[in-house]
């Protein structure tokens, strides 16, 4: 039985899962790629870049694209304009974002530089412990783009936007920052150049952290298990797929590499 399926509180989800990461050896995914830490992040300049360098992860080609992570807010929620991941060439953007509705945060995604805010709101108690939040971007047509947003492996909102074509290929991509840092803790992204499905995306929460991506996924561009020792505040973080490591910039102690995970 999968532990999503079971209805517990995240309470209990949490315990089981730290269960799991001691009795596989200390949080082993199923390929071998060592899971450790989380990224923890100042909320004010903070990030982990690819440096402006080209990415062959092009989330502005005409091409289906895909993303999964654990995160947590580090105070009562989340910022407003919190960046998840973007992507950035030339003034164009694409970028998932918390954006505050009270003390309720929505996802939003910018796709090639039109915005589409979502309406699912995640209440601060969910925001305070660790969720999985996932996204998909489909093209549907030369100028429809279908965005999917997923909380705990679950679809809790569809939406299209109707957008130009266009392409980029010097990439500057980023984990939480963008325009505003994120305020809080992230860890185990995934990027995927292809549409996640919705049982995938499903399978990949109820795998819980440390386990393997590439066990569920069709194919995995980028995966970040955070393997670097607690502490860390500058340096890189590998990229376990060997395509794309991300440089740590403006980190300062106690921000970086952290041991609280879910």
């Amino acid at each position: 039985m999968k532990i999503g399926a079971l209805g517990l509180s995240p309470a209990s989800t949490s315990l089981i899962r730290t269960i799991q990461k001691a009795a596989s050896g200390g949080g082993e995914g199923g390929g071998g790629f060592a899971f450790q830490q989380s990224v923890s992040f100042d909320g004010t300049n903070d990030l982990l870049s690819t440096g402006g360098t080209s990415t062959s992860f092009n989330c502005f080609n005409q091409a289906d694209i895909g993303f999964a992570c654990w995160a947590k807010a580090s105070g009562a929620t989340f910022g407003n304009n919190d960046y998840i991941w973007g992507g950035t060439d030339a003034g164009a953007v694409t970028a998932m974002t918390f954006v505050l509705s009270g003390t309720d945060v929505r996802i939003t995604m910018r796709t090639r530089n039109r915005t589409l805010a979502g309406t699912y709101d995640i209440n601060a108690a969910t925001q305070t412990a660790w969720t999985h939040y996932g996204i998909t971007v489909e093209i549907v047509s030369s100028t429809v783009q279908r965005v999917r947003w997923y909380v705990n492996g679950a679809l809790v909102e569809t939406a299209d936007v109707s957008n130009n074509v266009f392409t980029r290929s010097n990439i500057n991509l980023t984990l939480g920052s963008g325009a505003n840092t994120l305020n809080g803790f992230q860890c185990e992204s995934v990027f995927s150049n292809y549409l996640i499905t919705d049982a995938q995306m499903t399978a990949l929460y109820n795998s819980g952290a440390g386990a393997d991506p590439t066990t569920t996924l069709d194919s995995v561009h980028s995966y970040y298990p955070v393997s670097e020792a607690a502490g860390q505040s500058s340096g890189t973080i590998a990229d376990a797929m060997s395509n794309q490591d991300l440089t740590m910039a403006n980190f300062v102690a106690p921000y970086g590499t952290n041991s609280d995970t879910p």
